[in-house]
């Protein structure tokens, strides 16, 4: 090969090379680089409904933000990952989108289990953790760079025991509920509060994660004279307990939390899951707001989220992540720095305000299934 032709081949080499991270088409059309954000979610697996609604609010808040001019002239680019709620899943995902992709935040990720298995790793790295999902009580001391704009369990067992005594007169409950940190908290939570008002768990039963028959643990709850039944639940289990609950004879009021608050409860429910008392989220679907994210998720995906509340976290996760790197630049400690000063926030999923501990706390409301769609309860 002549002496001209290789040193032409090595400039077309050179020229062609990227920084690792960098995005050649960017290069290329003279665009600026992109700001990478990582999402972990659930995509896949028994609570996939949860993380497609997550998965929306984000995409949704991406698009808008580029729409908008980017985050001072820099687009935003989200890279999306798959752990089905698996702790391992998690970690190779956490790794991934730190040492290949180079976030420094990531959204997510869902389930509380997770989020407390790579918590550990996000703080020994000063990673941004914001999760929009996961509600275990632990989270609040996982660490300075764990954020969620969800509730926890412990307050959503506090006001549901109290709700269920103070306002429908339950004195004696039965649960059934998922081995799981979720499960464990919010059951825990729930039995520390109704048993100071006075009430009494009569039974509780703790099923695998999983788990399709449930059969076994209606059994020892049929003949115990209890008020109601409360289901802590994940995936379509919401709607199996109800469904074989009925066919065993059981007839006592259901009541249920948050995740029972899907279209999967009652598609697999029927009939057996009318009448049942649920914990959710307050979000005001009048409000313009809560309208407007609802139209988007319609126009690019054909319907309204299946969880619209988990839509609106996320949605609000990201806008508030681009607010602190707008004002501090794109490095994880000012983006922590940020969100610990966020007070007072109105963002489409509620008014929010981070404590000390990265947490917020939202109202909750009443819902019933009522003709198979979840209205806001009026009275017992």
């Amino acid at each position: 090969m002549c002496i001209a032709c290789f040193c032409i081949m090595l400039i077309f080499i050179i020229s062609g090379c990227t920084i690792e991270g960098s995005n050649p088409d960017s290069a290329k059309n003279g665009l600026a680089e992109p700001i990478k954000i990582g999402f972990i979610g659930s995509l896949t697996g028994n609570v996939a409904v949860a993380g497609e609604s997550m998965r929306r609010g984000v995409e949704i808040a991406e698009k808008e933000i580029n729409q908008n001019g980017g985050i001072n002239g820099r687009p935003v680019r989200v890279i999306y990952e798959d752990d089905s709620c698996d702790s391992k899943k998690t970690i190779s995902a956490f790794n991934k989108l730190v040492a290949i992709d180079k976030v420094k935040v990531i959204i997510g990720p869902l389930c509380s289990g997770t989020v407390l298995s790579v918590a550990p790793l996000a703080e020994s790295n000063g990673i941004v953790l914001f999760t929009p999902v996961a509600t275990a009580a632990d989270i609040s001391k996982a660490g300075d760079y764990i954020f969620r704009d969800s509730i926890s369990d412990t307050y959503q067992g506090k006001f549901l025991a109290e709700y269920l005594y103070d306002n429908l007169g339950f004195r004696n409950m039965g649960v059934i509920y998922v081995n799981n940190d979720y499960g464990v908290q919010l059951f825990g939570s729930f039995k520390e509060n109704f048993d100071k008002r006075g009430g009494k768990i009569r039974i509780a039963e703790i099923y695998g994660t999983g788990e399709t028959d449930f059969r076994t643990n209606l059994i020892k709850i049929k003949d115990k004279n209890v008020d109601g039944l409360l289901i802590i639940c994940n995936g379509k289990e919401c709607g199996l307990i109800p469904k074989q609950a009925r066919e065993l004879g059981i007839d006592v009021r259901f009541v249920a939390t948050d995740n029972f608050y899907s279209p999967d409860s009652v598609q697999i429910g029927g009939s057996t899951v009318e009448g049942t008392v649920l914990t959710a989220p307050a979000l005001d679907k009048a409000s313009s707001a809560v309208q407007y994210l609802m139209q988007k998720s319609i126009m690019a995906y054909g319907d309204e989220p299946s969880k619209p509340h988990l839509t609106a976290n996320a949605y609000d996760a990201l806008m508030i992540i681009a607010d602190a790197i707008q004002s501090g630049g794109y490095s994880s400690s000012a983006v922590k720095e940020y969100i610990y000063r966020v007070k007072d926030y109105t963002g489409v999923g509620g008014v929010l305000t981070f404590d000390e501990n990265g947490d917020v706390e939202k109202p909750l409301e009443i819902f019933v299934v009522k003709n198979g769609k979840f209205e806001k309860y009026g009275s017992p």
